[in-house]
C-alpha cells in the first residue's frame, strides 16, 4: 500500500472513530505502525511558536515503516484533523505504549521523550452561528 492510500484510510478511520491513538493504528495496520526493528519514528522537532526557541526529541510513535511516516505527514496536512495530546492511559487501554520518559511540554529535551497523542477530528466553527460543529 502506498502512503497516499494509507493516509486516506487513516483519515476515514479517524472520521469514523475520532481520537485515534498510534497504538490503535499499530493494531489496524501493523505493517506500517508496528514494525519490529524499524528505524523510523515520528518525531517533532524545530522552532517553537513564534520562533522563540525550539523543541527537540519529542517522539510521537516508533517502529513505523517509511510509508507509515509519509502517511502521517499527509494526514497532518488535512485541515479537518489535528494531533491532540492524550493521557498515557489511552495508550495502555489501546494496548501499546513507548518505553520513554513522558514529555511534559513542548521544549528541548536532551534525550527522546514520548508525547502521547491522538489524531482527532478538528472542531469546526460555523461562521454564521459561531457554534462548534
Amino acid at each position: 500500500m502506498d502512503a497516499r492510500t494509507l493516509a486516506e484510510r487513516i483519515a476515514e478511520y479517524v472520521f469514523e472513530n475520532d481520537h485515534v491513538s498510534f497504538a490503535e493504528l499499530s493494531r489496524k495496520w501493523p505493517d506500517h505502525f508496528d514494525v519490529p526493528g524499524a528505524a523510523y519514528e515520528y518525531v517533532i522537532s524545530g522552532d517553537g511558536p513564534g520562533g522563540r526557541g525550539g523543541f527537540d526529541n519529542i517522539v510521537l510513535w516508533a517502529g513505523m515503516s517509511e510509508v507509515g511516516v509519509e502517511a502521517i505527514n499527509l494526514v497532518r496536512k488535512d485541515e479537518r484533523v489535528e494531533l491532540k495530546p492524550a493521557h498515557q492511559l489511552v495508550y495502555l487501554i489501546d494496548g501499546g505504549a513507548l518505553r520513554l520518559p513522558i514529555a511534559t511540554g513542548m521544549r528541548r529535551y536532551k534525550e527522546p521523550h514520548w508525547l502521547p497523542c491522538t489524531i482527532a477530528k478538528k472542531a469546526m466553527r460555523s461562521k454564521r452561528q459561531g457554534r462548534i460543529t
